[in-house]
C-alpha cells in the first residue's frame, strides 16, 4: 500500500495525489496532513524520513485517533520520504504501509531516496 502527497504551501498541508490499495474512508482522514500528524506530519516537523515499524508501538500513533483509522485499515507498520528539490524546497512526499511490523532494509530506502530525487526532478520541471 502507498501513497503520494503533494505539498501546498498555501495551506501548510500535504495532499493525496495517487495511491495504491486503500478505501475511501482512509483516503479521506488522511488527504490533509499538517505538521504532527501521522507520519507524513512528523516528517514535516523533522524535515527527514520517518520510519514507524509498528503502529502500535509508535508515540507517533499510541493514544490518537490515527491509530484507530491504521488497524482499522490493517496497516502496522509505515514509512514516509519526503520530496525535495535540489534547492532545498519540500514539494511532497511517499509513503509505504505495511500489513504486519515492518522496517524497510537499506536497499528499499535507497531505492525510495532515488524515487524520491526523480521525483523532486520531475515535479519542478513540471510546475516551477
Amino acid at each position: 500500500m502507498a501513497t503520494s502527497n503533494y505539498w501546498t504551501p498555501e495551506t501548510s498541508e500535504l495532499k493525496i495525489v495517487a495511491y495504491c490499495g486503500f478505501p475511501k474512508w482512509w483516503l479521506d482522514f488522511w488527504n490533509s496532513v499538517s505538521v504532527g500528524k501521522g507520519t507524513c506530519g512528523t516528517v514535516l516537523g523533522r524535515k527527514e524520513r520517518v520510519i514507524v515499524e509498528d503502529v502500535e508501538q509508535s508515540p507517533i500513533f499510541v493514544g490518537t485517533l490515527a491509530l484507530e483509522i491504521q488497524l482499522k485499515a490493517g496497516i502496522r507498520a509505515v514509512q514516509s520520504t519526503p520530496i525535495v528539490s535540489r534547492s532545498g524546497r519540500l514539494l511532497g512526499m511517499f509513503s509505504t504501509q505495511y500489513k504486519k511490523p515492518h522496517k524497510p532494509d537499506e536497499n528499499t530506502l535507497q531505492m525510495l531516496d532515488l524515487l524520491a530525487r526523480s521525483a523532486a526532478d520531475i515535479i519542478e520541471r513540471a510546475h516551477f
